[in-house]
């Protein structure tokens, strides 16, 4: 629970660690508590890492976003993604999570589904802080590896594999 917290608050960089390592709550076994005291010193020898949230003296607001996924590496073969965003160069939201569906035929499909999910959280900060800003930041910078989501994403895309 403490880490859980720890990685949703304040740091980003134990997300995915903490999301592993979640999912044997109830069944731990040795190897996965030697991870969870790897981890607890990670935290002891950078704790003195934190956010950086600096103000930015400009009118406008930008929203850019960095997204990832796996392929398949749970039993089940269900994938992991992850993303954060950052306002103006400071990480206001980061997420990962186990896809609830299995992506059958590639990776491109699990990076696709991340990019659908960071899409609708950034359609919500979008409106935030059109409210706060009174005019809104689109278009958004969502950075993405897989070459065959940034071909999708910028063409005009039907049909099979």
């Amino acid at each position: 629970g403490s880490l859980l917290y720890i990685s949703s608050w304040t740091r980003p960089d134990i997300s995915l660690s903490v999301n592993l390592l979640s999912r044997h709550v109830g069944k731990a076994k040795e190897f996965h508590w030697k991870c969870i005291k790897k981890l607890l010193r990670y935290l002891q020898h950078t704790k003195d890492l934190s956010l950086l949230l600096e103000p930015t003296h400009t009118d406008n607001a930008e929203l850019c976003c960095y997204t990832d996924s796996d392929w398949a590496s749970h039993k089940k073969r269900k994938s992991t993604s992850g993303y954060i965003i950052f306002l103006n160069g400071c990480p206001v939201f980061w997420k990962v999570h186990k896809q609830n569906f299995v992506s059958s035929d590639s990776s491109t499909e699990s990076e696709y589904a991340c990019v659908s999910d960071v899409c609708n959280s950034l359609t919500w900060f979008d409106a935030l802080i059109t409210d706060i800003w009174m005019k809104p930041i689109q278009p958004f910078t969502i950075m993405e590896d897989n070459e065959s989501v940034v071909y999708i994403s910028k063409n005009k895309f039907t049909g099979f594999r």
